[in-house]
Formats: C-alpha cells, structure tokens, sequence
C-alpha cells in the first residue's frame, strides 16, 4: 500500500513538473473567441476587453504572468466586487429564461458573479 502512495505521489509530482500551457506563458496568440466582449486588436494580436475600457489592460493581457494579472485585477476591484467573490448562491431562471428581480440585486448591488 505505501509504494502505491509513494507511485501515486511521483506520478502527481511528475504531472505538476511537466511543460503545461498556463496563462502568463504563451509565446504564441491562443485561439480567442468571444460572444459577449468586445475584442480588441493590439501589436498584432487579440485581446478581450473585459472592463469595456478600450484598452488591454495588464489583466486582460493573457502574455503576462498570473501573478501580475491577479494583482493588477485586484487593484481595479471595489471591496464590494472582492467580498462578492466569496458568495455562492442558487440562481434559478423564471419563466422564459428572465432573471428575478432578486437576481438582478444578487448581481448588481451584492457583486455576486458565482451560482450554483
């Protein structure tokens, strides 16, 4: 049973090591593609205006590192948007697909953006 944790542990260890495309790392333009934000085009390449402020700010800059896209995200958010990050609530549609009226608060005035 332990050289099969011990196997388990490598292989996962291995996984982690391994050359894995993560945001920050592209040395390339990845396939974009949007139905709701406006793609901005820049030196060539394509961006997501997500703040729909026309310009590629360092968050919606998919060359940058992670930590630096956190970070600049971070910056940009009310404490509002930030504790509206750590709620999780059940959002069902009405009839024909409408958002309730408490669903519009959950979203506009509680800075929710996860449901179940």
């Amino acid at each position: 049973m332990q050289k099969v944790m011990i196997y388990c542990m490598g292989l996962l260890v291995l996984a982690c090591v391994s050359n894995v495309r993560a945001q920050g790392t592209y040395k390339f333009q990845p396939e974009l593609g949007s139905r709701m934000e406006t793609v901005l085009h820049h030196e060539g390449l394509l961006f997501k205006d997500l703040n729909k402020n026309g310009k590629v700010d360092v968050y919606e800059d998919w060359r940058q590192p992670v930590e630096k896209r956190v970070a600049n995200l971070l910056s940009q958010m009310t404490l509002e948007e930030k504790a509206g990050m750590f709620l999780i609530n059940t959002l069902n549609a009405e009839s024909q697909g409408r958002l309730s009226d408490r669903a519009v608060d959950y979203i506009e005035k509680e800075k929710m953006t996860r449901f179940v």
